[in-house]
């Protein structure tokens, strides 16, 4: 049935198509018997039908209620199948499963789909993963964000069965955006799956210019950079940029530990403020930056006294004792050094660790260090960066304290 309203009366070519359009519907068939559109002055009402086209069936016929993809050239209809996360075209109502026959698909409007779950009302809909041509309820209200194309809204909510469902139509291609992919699965935007795990990446996702190794990504105008971001728990978060015209530096870690004091035992002690490389982080020429910044306290009867630091569990820098000034009070003392790889990481690798101008003053903890350069590491496997104060005797009110431990990646 068509209902016009007055102004199409006043409309020649109005009235001429829509009285074109009704005797054409007369002669489509039963199926078309309940098709019901009505005119006004917002527009053309669909009410409860939907909006079709005519494609030719292929070899493989597309399903009666069923989601429909093209294949071919010249595309004809066929099932969609449960690896069309696009391409899905329409829903077939006529003509679905005739060998030679013309399709009849809606493409937007109303109509009626089989359903491989349950369905709720408002709930998003997406081609079946699980069997081919099926619509699939995806248990949400929420816009998908798995990469996969939404083909409509349910309209009722129904228990699983074989009886088609009516659902609005969305326009075709109407795809989720998918920005990066992930093994894993995570919550990345556009991720491929729900999952809220961390992401995973086995290829670079790419913004601009590809990255050279998996997981990395690459940026526009870094020709020959990657940013780098570590997966390591120890290093969460933590990004290394790389460009064509120079580098920045990362904190990797900036730990305040104004409580962390050290009282001299006659011994070498460590302090318990640390940071710990990730497994293979220090490779050829990566050099990374340690800065520690802490006090001192002496008696009037101080003992010798010199800073140490220790990679792993090998002592890398350990400075020769000293005299220190007497009954001194939280005095300021900083170092900073320079730990540089030498090769991919190993069992075995020269990795040198210097201090930017080591003080020669006979009072200064920092005085030459013992240790020859560079030291073997295994960089293979993590490794924790540990100052530490010696002492030569136990006299009470002799004491450092770090309040500052600050690690950089320089490259």
């Amino acid at each position: 049935m068509i209902r016009t309203s007055a102004a199409a009366y006043r409309s020649p070519r109005l009235f001429l198509a829509l009285h074109l359009l009704a005797i054409l519907l007369l002669f489509l068939g039963p199926a078309f018997s309940q098709v019901a559109l009505v005119t006004g002055p917002n527009g053309l009402d669909l009410q409860q039908n939907a909006l079709l086209i005519e494609v030719a069936n292929s070899s493989t016929l597309p399903v009666a209620n069923e989601l429909v993809i093209l294949t071919g050239a010249p595309s004809q209809a066929t099932q969609a199948l449960t690896t069309s996360t696009t391409g899905v075209v329409g829903i077939c109502l006529v003509n679905c499963n005739v060998s030679g026959g013309t399709a009849v698909i809606a493409t937007a409007g109303v109509a009626a789909c089989i359903f491989d779950n349950a369905t709720t009302a408002g709930d998003y809909v997406q081609a079946s993963n699980s069997a081919n041509g099926k619509c699939d309820d995806t248990t949400s209200t929420t816009y998908p964000t798995n990469g996969r194309q939404v083909i409509g809204r349910v309209l009722s909510s129904n228990s699983l069965s074989s009886t088609p469902r009516n659902i609005i139509i969305y326009a075709a291609e109407t795809t989720p955006p998918a920005l990066l992919a992930s093994a894993a699965g995570g919550t990345v935007f556009g991720n491929n799956t729900s999952s809220t795990a961390a992401p995973a990446f086995t290829a670079a996702p790419v913004l601009g210019i590809p990255g050279t190794t998996p997981g990395t990504l690459g940026f526009a105008g870094a020709t020959s950079g990657t940013t780098t971001v570590q997966s390591n728990a120890t290093a969460a978060g933590t990004t290394t940029l790389n460009t064509a015209t120079g580098t920045s530096p990362v904190t990797l870690s900036a730990k305040l530990g104004s409580s962390d004091t050290v009282n001299c035992t006659n011994a070498e002690t460590d302090f318990t403020t640390t940071y710990t490389l990730a497994a293979s982080f220090l490779t050829a020429n990566r050099v990374v930056r340690v800065t520690w910044l802490g006090r001192e306290s002496s008696s009037a009867t101080p003992n010798n006294v010199g800073f140490n630091l220790k990679i792993g569990t090998t002592n890398v820098y350990s400075a020769a004792t000293v005299t220190p000034g007497v009954s001194l009070s939280n005095v300021p003392l900083g170092i900073t050094f320079y730990i540089q790889g030498t090769a991919a990481a190993g069992a075995s690798v020269n990795v040198f660790t210097n201090p930017v101008g080591p003080p020669t003053a006979v009072s200064s903890p920092f005085s030459k260090s013992s240790i020859n350069q560079p030291v073997a590491l295994a960089t293979n496997g993590t490794l924790t960066i540990t100052p530490g104060w010696a002492c030569n005797g136990n006299t009470a009110g002799n004491s450092a304290t770090t309040d500052q431990l600050i690690v950089e990646a320089l490259n």
